[in-house]
């Protein structure tokens, strides 16, 4: 006996929706798997992108990648980075109101891997203007979806191009018409895409070379809508194109801001009369256009050609036919024109915005009362610029383990002598030998220092400069800071030096605003400081007994004149440049063992027996009666002083010395000093509270190198007796901190609220039918949490917990809902309704969820579409089944049910109806069963009947198709008939019915 269908469970769906004649669907990458980020890291004035990671939908996705930066950022190395195989990279042309550059990397229509993308991006270079820079800019890497690339117009409006192969949009081939409905469809930065137009040499290079040398359709043509020109219409009716009017005979563009514009006066060229347009641009390959004479185009073929094709046999044009298989694809353009506006993106582009990091090159990471450097990232070309370093501390900062500093070879350290303040200076000296930023970086991070809190104070910084001299400093008497560097000839490029050379070359130079000079020593304590600390190199100092003419020298800024060594009065030693320019330290030009010559209360550091020098060295001694100049670091009796001649051949070098006098006023810092600085992590206070403010515990504590403190990180803060953390909140306010907390360089005050130990909560969800499992999972451990528990409190409201932790949502299953809850005690294993509960038990308990089944169609295709039938290709075949690809679409069936069957059934509702006047098609439909064989079909017939066993997941259903060898729908066309070009849509209604499994 035929058992009745059951009416237990029915779900009947009718879908009805508009006509789209051709279009593509948009990739929502919100709901997809694509992802991708990056880091940039920043070395100076230098940038690149490191730790990229990209999702393989992200490639797949990808045709085409842009970065921009701020126009104080350039891409270095676009060349010669890492390309995918085929891609080209080319810069974009930006407006000149524009803050931005943007640099494209263009697949050319051949995919690149995960890996492939990853070496491009992290191969990229970027360096930065110091000048124009602006701390906080962001570099942004757009992902588009479109081959793309832009340029700006006389009229400073920016133009994007793509090309679209046909395979992009799942055809074969595509007649003009087509081409420039389907760029009508498309949008990039809410600006209508349209066939490109091209205006001029420089556009119709840009193009070929940046986007594609592949033939494809330009929006020009001569063809007429009727008896008019196109006009910029979002969509063209094929069977309105006109050809053959006498009008036709002009070539114009047909869309975008130039449409309408004329740009060749005739179907054909002719090589007798020139039909080009005065003044507007067309590249038809012919002589006249310079090109080869193997091409004369347009020739209007068979009196068939009307449309244009870009990248004919090179970059040149060329007329076709309306439905030509020679072009591959289709230029579009975007650009504003109309009341267009345009966006800053496009919701296509899947973006990934980096903020650049600030210019350090280390950290401070504090605890308790230590800190040390971190993090030390110098740069090679850092190390080889730095031929010292000097490190600033605030007075409360201690280098605490100077005997375990990792110096560079023969390098040297030194505490400055600085002025009473609020810091203190060491120098890490090269003494000439510069050190690879490796030795550099291990140096830094073996600094450790101690901290003393209480003269600490807000805001106060590390500072570490990079000195392109070997430079300390000192502080005088008076409080005024000298700086002294010693200048090897080989660093100017000389063997040698006269006096008065060292003495103009001096005053040319400037550290911190103040002018330099030749070195005055004028103590014992600045004489052992700068032998200690600079160098022990024999070089001059500013002490002389020579004069201009009779008169001294007295600090000029340079020294034109020759010097005078023979005058009477050239017989004392002097100072001649400086602030003590002028000042007598030795009252003869030689020493003598009887007289004392040395000037009361000046400092000389002669080399002889009275300065403590030995015995065999009496300096000064004139020799030859040409040594009227001084020398420091005297070979042979070490740190003393000697007098020399002028272009003596002993030396290696003079020393400098810069301090604030007469009217100059010392800077900050120096133009050639590289600075970088990092701020002193701050102490937090912390006191530990129940939830009644009860203390139970209070604490000083230190974040590392971070001035933040998390409240996400509160799994980490100590469990104090049986209370764990709850929240964060500021001591002073009483208000919870937001998430992360930053901390500003004063003593911050924070309470953590602590709880009693959570119970644990797990849920069950039954099927209500059977009473089976559907998704359990036993209670772990307390220390662990898994998405199916749930941290609660004990006393917490039953109620509040299933309608504020437990949702349809956070099950993660695909159920209609639930229809009762039951509360599980494990001390009771008593099974109540959960409103008989009103708190949470003190201990581990479970609450399980009963769900009714549900079988329903989730999505189901809404029509049938043939897309555009193409008369050609009856000329050798009876019947031609449409389309040629796979007409395939799928419903997808939600079935939880586990007590039924269900049968799924579909029905043509509408008859085909062409989308351009409703035309009904006058052909033969039939339907194709499994076994092959044909039923013609009406609008009241069953199209579909299957039917599936019950499985509790959701099922996938392939029902349609189009190839001879599977079930599907056709399509019979006569030969005969030539007029069913058009696109053929029916509509279909669906029927998802269950029966009881017997």
């Amino acid at each position: 006996m035929k058992k009745k269908k059951s009416n237990y469970w029915k779900i009947v769906l009718i879908l009805v929706s508009c006509i789209v004649t051709c279009s593509i669907s948009n990739f929502s990458y919100a709901a997809s798997e694509i992802k991708g980020d990056f880091e940039v890291k920043r070395s100076r004035n230098d940038i690149k992108l490191v730790s990229v990671n990209i999702s393989e939908d992200l490639s797949k996705y990808t045709k085409s990648i842009e970065v921009v930066t701020p126009k104080s950022i350039a891409l270095s190395n676009g060349n010669t980075a890492v390309l995918p195989s085929n891609w080209t990279y080319y810069k974009n042309e930006t407006s000149n109101t524009s803050s931005k550059n943007s640099y494209t990397f263009s697949s050319n229509g051949s995919s690149a891997n995960v890996t492939q993308l990853v070496n491009l991006l992290q191969s990229l270079n970027f360096t930065i203007d110091k000048d124009t820079f602006v701390e906080g800019d962001n570099i942004e890497v757009l992902f588009h979806n479109k081959i793309l690339t832009s340029r700006v117009d006389d009229d400073n409006i920016t133009h994007y191009y793509s090309f679209v192969p046909y395979s992009d949009i799942g055809v074969n081939e595509m007649t003009w018409s087509d081409a420039y409905n389907y760029a009508k469809t498309t949008k990039y930065r809410g600006l209508k895409g349209y066939l490109a137009t091209i205006t001029s040499n420089q556009e119709q290079s840009f193009i070929y070379n940046n986007i594609a040398k592949v033939a494809g359709w330009l929006g020009g043509t001569r063809a007429l809508n009727s008896n008019s020109k196109i006009s910029d219409q979002d969509q063209l009716d094929v069977n309105s194109l006109n050809i053959s009017s006498s009008t036709a005979n002009k070539w114009y563009w047909a869309d975008g801001p130039e449409a309408g514009t004329v740009f060749f006066n005739n179907a054909k060229y002719n090589a007798a009369t020139d039909y080009s347009v005065p003044n507007i641009y067309n590249w038809f390959s012919n002589s006249k256009n310079g090109l080869s004479a193997d091409y004369v185009e347009p020739n209007n073929y068979n009196g068939v050609e009307a449309y244009l094709q870009f990248a004919h046999g090179g970059d040149h044009w060329n007329d076709l036919a309306l439905n030509s298989t020679l072009p591959d694809g289709l230029y579009i353009e975007y650009s504003q024109y109309g009341n267009q506006e345009e966006t800053i993106k496009d919701e296509t582009d899947f973006v990934i915005n980096k903020t650049i990091p600030e210019d350090t090159i280390f950290k401070i990471e504090r605890q308790n009362n230590t800190a040390k450097i971190v993090d030390a990232t110098v740069y090679e070309s850092l190390a080889n610029y730095s031929k010292s370093i000097e490190l600033i501390v605030p007075n409360a900062f201690s280098l605490s383990n100077l005997d375990n500093l990792k110096l560079p070879s023969k390098w040297t350290y030194f505490l400055n002598e600085t002025s009473p303040g609020e810091k203190k200076s060491w120098t890490f000296s090269s003494n000439g030998n510069l050190a690879t930023a490796s030795d550099i970086n291990l140096l830094l991070e073996s600094v450790n220092f101690t901290v003393n809190q209480t003269d600490l104070k807000d805001d106060q910084q590390v500072e570490i400069l990079f000195h392109n001299k070997i430079l300390t400093s000192r502080v005088d008497d008076d409080g005024i800071t000298h700086y002294y560097s010693y200048v090897p000839y080989k660093e100017l490029g000389v063997s040698k030096m006269t006096w008065k050379d060292a003495y103009n070359y001096a005053k040319t130079l400037n550290y911190k605003g103040l002018t330099g000079y030749l070195t005055t020593i004028t103590s014992q304590e600045e004489q052992d400081f700068i032998y200690d600390n600079i160098a022990k190199n024999p070089g001059w100092l500013g002490g002389t007994r020579s004069l201009i003419g009779t008169e001294k020298i007295l600090d000029p800024i340079k020294i034109d004149s020759i010097l005078n060594i023979d005058a009477t009065q050239a017989n004392k030693w002097y100072w001649a440049d400086g602030p003590e320019s002028g000042k007598i330290f030795f009252d003869n030009t030689i020493y003598n063992s009887k007289i004392d010559y040395a000037v009361p209360g000046e400092f000389n550091n002669f080399s002889n027996i009275r300065n403590g020098s030995p015995a065999s060295t009496i300096e000064p001694n004139n020799y030859n009666n040409q040594e009227a100049y001084l020398q420091f670091a005297f070979v042979n009796a070490g740190r003393f002083w000697n007098d020399l001649s002028e272009n003596t051949e002993l030396l290696s070098g003079f020393y400098v010395e810069y301090s604030s006098y007469n009217s100059q006023k010392e800077s900050n810092v120096d133009e050639t000093d590289i600075v970088y600085s990092s701020g002193i992590p701050q102490p937090i206070s912390i006191e530990y509270t129940d939830a009644d403010g009860n203390k139970l515990r209070e604490a000083t504590t230190f974040n590392g190198t971070s001035y933040r403190l998390n409240t996400n990180l509160l799994d980490k803060y100590p469990v104090i007796d049986n209370y764990h953390p709850k929240s964060l909140t500021n001591k002073d306010t009483g208000k919870e901190s937001s998430l992360p907390i930053i901390a500003t360089s004063k003593l911050q005050n924070y309470r953590i609220i602590y709880e009693k130990t959570v119970v644990k909560m797990t849920v069950n969800y039954i099927d209500k039918n059977d009473k089976k499992a559907i998704f359990s999972k036993a209670l772990v451990d307390s220390t662990t949490k898994s998405e199916d528990e749930k941290a609660v409190n004990a006393g917490d409201s039953i109620a509040k917990i299933i309608s504020t932790f437990i949702t349809d949502g956070d099950l993660k299953l695909n159920f209609d809902g639930y229809d009762d809850v039951a509360v599980d005690s494990y001390i009771t294993n008593t099974e109540a309704n959960a409103q008989e509960y009103t708190k949470v038990p003190t201990t581990d308990f479970s609450i399980t969820y009963y769900y009714k089944p549900v079988t329903k169609l989730v999505s189901v295709p809404e029509k049938i579409n043939f897309g555009i039938i193409d008369p050609r290709l009856l000329l050798n075949k009876e019947t031609v089944i449409y389309p040629s690809d796979r007409l395939i679409e799928n419903v997808k069936i939600l079935n939880t049910n586990r007590t039924v069957n269900w049968t799924l059934h579909a029905q043509l509702s509408q008859p085909f109806q062409r989308n351009t006047d409703n035309r009904l098609l006058d052909g033969q439909l039939f339907y194709q069963n499994a076994d092959k064989t044909k039923t013609i079909i009406s609008t009241s017939d069953n199209i579909l009947s299957t039917q599936k066993a019950k499985k509790p997941l959701q099922e996938f259903i392939t029902i349609l198709g189009n190839s001879i060898e599977e079930v599907g729908i056709g399509m019979n066309i006569s030969r005969t008939q030539r007029d069913y070009i058009g696109n053929y849509i029916g509509y279909l209604t669906w029927q998802l019915t269950t029966d009881p499994i017997r």
